[in-house]
């Protein structure tokens, strides 16, 4: 496996560990003891990656959809908060 192999797949699997926390967050809340466990899993991966200084691709499937969980997240704050 070449350098920029196992660098791809240090992005994919961080990736995926992040989209993994916003789903869990998602569904059963970001106190939720599934979510802190999912949320210490990518910060394990994501630590890797900046003692290695690798940049997490955000061209990767998995970085987009969690995008999209949080701009959703986002828009139902600011919909609660137009609200009150």
């Amino acid at each position: 496996m070449t350098k920029k192999q196992m660098i791809e797949v240090i992005q994919q699997k961080e990736a995926e560990a992040f989209l993994q926390v916003q789903i869990d967050e998602a569904i059963f809340g970001i106190d939720d003891k599934i979510t802190i466990r999912s949320r210490a899993e990518w910060c394990k991966i994501n630590g890797l990656m900046e003692d290695l200084e690798i940049k997490p691709d955000n061209t990767l499937s998995a970085n987009q959809t969690a995008m999209a969980y949080i701009m959703n997240k986002n828009k139902k704050q600011l919909k609660e908060e137009a609200l009150n």
